[in-house]
């Protein structure tokens, strides 16, 4: 099987398994600790509800070793996945609440298991949404129908019913449109090829304070902020409706064309809300507070102990998380059709 690709490089930086050995000091110095050092079976899987389920196996190793690809590769392993208590096999799509046990053996290095159950998704009550643009350049060129550069942010309030007597936890995506093909959120090196592009700016999780709930007062008096960490839990509004405020800024609209041409116009963001396991949080929580919290900080420069990985695999090594998605889309064409002016046909 093979590794989903919803990790980004700060989960598989926690998920090979990398072992702390030490918390940084004034100067610095190689050494291997005495300790049972022995490599241990990592096991990592992110669970989607009505999807396939992926399982990478690796093994454990020091934090010092330098080699991590053939190094870490695990030949004998056998996986098997249960679903409420009866193996399946690859052709399964878990479905909400099941409850999902993934076992795996090698000969090499032993056994590792894990066990989550998949949430059931979040209806949202209500999606409203505006649109105001930064900056606007549109130029009139002959020969040239559409001509034009806005750069303009969005935001939106997404009303969802939390279910009462259960402690929930959730993590908002999104991603761009543009004429039926995703655009990658998070970023482009170069604009794609074509007579427009659409990019679908950054997430702004200072906007709502329930992005910010784990933060406590000597962190937020320190600055912290809580830049690119887009889990919450419903401690604050249980069994309640919430109005989560999103706010997508940065975004920017390109379109060169001969042709006055109306799919160029269609661009969506769809805002991907999940219901998760608590096991993802909590390795959401940890790679936030490695990059970005307090904790982080102190441990790096030695004021603090080094913080422990966060695993709920049975050999402390990856992370076997769950989620359940729904999707809503904000379709921006009106928007821009009124910033750029309609051309008569």
């Amino acid at each position: 099987m093979t590794m989903n690709s919803i990790y980004n490089s700060g989960l598989l930086r926690l998920l090979t398994g990398s072992l702390a050995v030490g918390a940084m000091t004034s100067c610095y110095t190689d050494f291997v600790p005495d300790i049972d050092v022995s490599p241990v079976l990592c096991v990592n899987s992110l669970i989607t509800a009505g999807e396939p389920i992926t399982v990478s196996v690796s093994r454990s190793r020091l934090y010092i070793d330098t080699v991590r690809d053939e190094s870490s590769k695990v030949d004998d392993a056998v996986v098997t996945v249960y679903a409420n208590g009866s193996a399946v096999d690859a052709s399964y799509l878990p479905a909400e609440g099941d409850r999902i046990r993934i076992f795996v053996e090698s000969r090499a290095y032993g056994t590792a298991e894990a066990e989550v159950t998949v949430p059931v998704s979040l209806p949202a009550e209500k999606l409203q949404w505006s649109a105001t643009p930064n900056s606007v350049w549109t130029h009139t060129v002959p020969g040239w129908e559409m001509l034009a550069q806005i750069t303009f942010e969005v935001k939106a309030e997404l009303t969802v019913a939390d279910p009462a007597g259960v402690e929930n936890f959730y993590k908002v995506d999104y991603y761009g449109m543009l004429d039926g093909e995703v655009v990658s959120g998070g970023g482009w090196i170069n604009p794609p090829e074509g007579p427009a592009y659409f990019y679908p700016g950054s997430l702004d999780c200072d906007y709502d304070p329930v992005f910010a709930e784990h933060i406590d007062l000597l962190e937020s008096v320190s600055g912290t902020t809580a830049y690119n960490f887009s889990f919450f839990t419903d401690r604050t509004f249980q069994g309640a409706s919430y109005p989560l405020h999103l706010r997508f800024t940065d975004m920017n609209y390109n379109v060169s064309s001969m042709d006055y041409d109306e799919s160029l116009l269609d661009c969506e963001i769809v805002v991907k809300l999940s219901s998760i396991s608590q096991s993802y949080y909590k390795w959401g929580l940890y790679d936030w507070q490695i990059d970005n919290g307090m904790l982080g900080d102190l441990s790096e420069i030695g004021f603090g102990e080094p913080m422990p990985g966060y695993s709920n695999v049975s050999t402390g090594a990856g992370i076997v998380a769950a989620r359940s998605c729904r999707s809503y889309s904000i379709n921006l064409r009106d928007f821009l059709r009124e910033v750029i002016g309609e051309r008569e046909q």
